[in-house]
């Protein structure tokens, strides 16, 4: 059975509407993770997967496509994880 850690995002956010919240990474070595976020506020009913290692969304938001908020804020998510693991095998 996997374990997971979830790992706090410090509400890093995207534009003024877009805000994440929560990623999600298995204890295993994987390239990806779950992102949870809000939508002004609300938060959103799936989360999106992030491949940590190519700093970018297999999924993104409806409407934030074309967004380059959305690039910059994959490459700040993906940095917020990698210190949270690195700081967890440091220990």
């Amino acid at each position: 059975m996997s374990s997971f850690r979830q790992i706090d995002l410090d509400g890093l956010t995207a534009g003024q509407d877009l805000e994440f919240v929560q990623a999600v990474v298995p204890d295993h070595h994987s390239p990806l993770a779950v992102v949870y976020y809000r939508v002004s506020g609300d938060p959103a009913e799936f989360g999106l997967r992030l491949d940590i290692e190519k700093q970018w969304f297999l999924d993104l938001p409806e409407g934030t496509d074309t967004d380059p908020n959305t690039d910059d804020a994959a490459k700040r998510v993906a940095a917020a994880v990698y210190e949270n693991l690195a700081g967890a095998q440091a220990v």
